[in-house]
């Protein structure tokens, strides 16, 4: 049997974690767990802890500190990190430390589960024969196996413009990863864009077959080619080819590549698709190159040809953009409820529409930032669009962008169902926050999540969260710490209960625990309060 320890600051992200691990059936004796770094080395000095989950970002020394620790005091305890951050400093820090397994939040409990069963394998494996080669040659290919994933984010973020590296972050991180781009020639993005599917897929299937036009693109256009292939910030797949001079040098068989690829998809797939073949660019100027090579896509018509060599496209009529202020200001007539001032905004707009030449780009240009204000606002208030749409309503985009008179007809409809669900989800607002005050009064000895609460009103978790904290002023958590101290003081001063006892009846089975906390909102320790107050009975 082996010894768990759960680290993390957030006491209900710990008790979630255990939760999770003792749901499983898995070869662990103990769980232990710790709310800090020293109060995890405690827990490690005192007794023998084979895997560690812990999370990366923590008041004072994080995760990271306590793997390079652990890595000195305790080197066969391997260490799972759980966290939000996906950018490469974190990544390449956690794997460069040895961590066993990176996942990034939110994990869901059957993945957290495989993770922690894989790595105890590990463990027992190791235990039976293990060696200093056998641990390094692990750790390799970890990174290996990691390597993957990095390399195509740091695609994506560059395509996206997150990343700007100077020269020298730029030659450190292509050296991590193993990319050979010193071809003066530049890279070559080859966009796949799917224009149809044959049959209907779900969401989730739609996912698996571009993951399988993916790794049917490396096989049919990059073959021998060394490059990538990945989706990029729009959703749509890019091959993007390293020796973009020599593989462009040659257009009969790079045309005849994705000519081959495209039979293939229409064939194995089930999907329409066209590659549309950009310039080679260098590294820096491949954003740029990425963003013409789009735009040229969506300048073109309903039935693009299956390969196009972008450079020869015949260039449409300018987009006609809306400014973003617009948007910015119908947004906020949006959230209030103004009706009457939106509908005028709307006519003014199109009015507009009608005076000048469109072409569909226009439209679509329209459609896709409307689109974005919608989520937007929806989402700040704590709204997904599903709790306030039918799905038809917001991605019909040929049927909403047909003509002039659709998109305007479908703006209407936009704006009409979505304050009416906003205004109404508002109206509700109150009598929620008051039943999950009920709830939290009522439940104080059970371990409170913020998921458990938002299931029992039927809101989603984030959107309970800041509707809880703009209305009473305390975060859920706040709150349910609050409302704890405050029974645990009217215990202590007008029961005989014993402290610990106490600390069950307000949810801590940790008596250790519960005296830094009550110490920390009253200035005294338990037993000090209750002293206290009894002498202050007798006066």
């Amino acid at each position: 049997m082996y010894n768990l320890l759960v680290v993390d600051d957030e006491q209900y992200a710990v008790a979630g974690i255990i939760r999770t691990i003792r749901a499983a059936d898995l070869e662990i004796g103990g769980i232990f767990r710790a709310y800090g770094v020293q109060e995890a080395k405690e827990v490690l000095q005192e007794t023998g802890i084979d895997l560690i989950i812990c999370d990366i970002e923590m008041p004072g020394d994080n995760g990271l500190e306590l793997l390079r620790w652990v890595n000195r005091s305790s080197p066969h305890t391997q260490t799972i990190f759980l966290t939000g951050h996906a950018e490469f400093s974190y990544a390449q820090a956690a794997l460069q430390l040895g961590c066993a397994d990176y996942l990034l939040k939110p994990v869901g409990h059957e993945k957290l589960r495989e993770a922690v069963a894989r790595e105890l394998g590990k463990i027992r494996m190791r235990c039976e024969s293990v060696d200093r080669e056998a641990v390094a040659e692990k750790y390799r290919n970890l990174w290996e196996s990691r390597k993957g994933l990095l390399v195509e984010r740091f695609w994506y973020d560059l395509l996206k413009r997150r990343e700007f590296p100077t020269s020298e972050r730029l030659q450190e991180i292509l050296s991590t990863y193993g990319l050979a781009l010193e071809r003066p020639g530049g890279i070559l993005p080859i966009l796949l864009n799917i224009e149809q599917w044959k049959r209907p897929l779900s969401a989730s299937d739609e996912e698996i077959m571009k993951y399988a036009l993916r790794n049917a693109a490396a096989e049919l256009i990059l073959g021998s080619w060394e490059g990538t292939v990945l989706q990029n910030p729009s959703g749509s797949n890019i091959v993007l080819v390293y020796d973009g001079s020599g593989a462009y040098a040659d257009k009969e068989e790079l045309a005849a590549r994705c000519e081959r690829y495209i039979l293939a998809c229409s064939e194995y797939f089930y999907c329409r698709l066209s590659c549309y073949i950009g310039t080679p660019a260098p590294i820096r100027d491949l954003p740029d190159a990425h963003a013409r090579l789009t735009g040229s896509v969506r300048s073109q018509a309903a039935r693009p040809p299956a390969v196009a060599f972008v450079e020869a496209l015949v260039p449409q009529p300018p987009t006609v953009l809306v400014p973003l202020s617009w948007y910015t200001e119908l947004s906020v007539l949006f959230e209030s409820g103004q009706c009457e001032e939106v509908m005028r905004a709307l006519e003014e707009q199109f009015s507009a529409f009608e005076a000048q030449p469109l072409t569909p780009e226009s439209l679509g240009a329209f459609y896709h930032a409307f689109l974005q204000m919608i989520y937007h606002t929806l989402h700040k208030n704590g709204l997904s669009v599903h709790e306030v749409y039918a799905a038809p309503v917001l991605h019909d985009m040929l049927a909403a962008t047909r003509t002039l008179g659709d998109l305007r007809a479908w703006a209407v409809r936009v704006v009409t169902e979505g304050m009416s669900g906003l205004q109404a989800a508002k109206k509700i607002e109150g009598p929620v926050v008051e039943k999950v005050r009920r709830f939290i009064d009522d439940h104080l000895a059970e371990e409170l999540t913020r998921e458990e609460l938002a299931a029992y009103v039927h809101f989603h978790p984030s959107y309970l969260s800041r509707l809880f904290k703009r209305t009473t002023g305390f975060s859920l958590t706040g709150y349910i710490l609050e409302r704890r101290m405050d029974k645990a003081k009217r215990l202590l001063a007008e029961s005989t209960l014993r402290v610990s006892d106490i600390a069950q009846t307000v949810g801590y089975s940790n008596f250790s625990h519960f005296t830094k906390l009550f110490k920390k909102a009253t200035g005294q320790t338990p037993q000090d309060y209750r002293k206290t107050r009894r002498d202050e009975a007798r006066l």
